[in-house]
């Protein structure tokens, strides 16, 4: 249930839209410990509908953004502003798109917003989230 909610409102900003997830990515959310609660969930959830190539979430893409989840680290805080640490280890291009779909998360995927923040253009963006 809480899925869907962050399904329908983050879907009024996306060019395409997520219509759900697969039972076996359902079980998977379903079991993860959530330290951080809806603030994390969110989050994640706005990950997968960015980094989906379908109108469904599926398990691979469940595990591949939990495992980042396990690997990077919990929030440093519960504050408003508070971030995931960025794992360094990785290529610019890598840390890139983390940045932006972190960002077009925090803007509830309001692309524009979130281009305008990160002071590139919309096609930019779309260009950082391709890869």
């Amino acid at each position: 249930t809480l899925m869907n909610l962050c399904l329908s409102h983050m879907n009024v900003n996306m060019p395409r839209q997520i219509l759900g997830a697969d039972p076996e990515a359902l079980s998977l959310l379903q079991r993860y410990n959530w330290p951080h609660n809806y603030t994390q969930f969110s989050r994640v959830i706005g990950e997968l509908m960015v980094t989906g190539t379908s109108q469904i979430i599926t398990a691979e893409n469940v595990r591949q953004v939990l495992r980042k989840e396990r690997h990077v680290g919990a929030f440093s805080s519960l504050k408003e502003n508070a971030a995931t640490p960025l794992d360094l280890n990785r290529t610019l291009t890598e840390i890139s798109q983390d940045i932006a779909i972190r960002v077009v998360g925090e803007t509830e995927g309001n692309h524009t917003a979130a281009a305008k923040r990160l002071g590139i253009s919309r096609t930019t963006l779309w260009r950082l989230l391709q890869k």
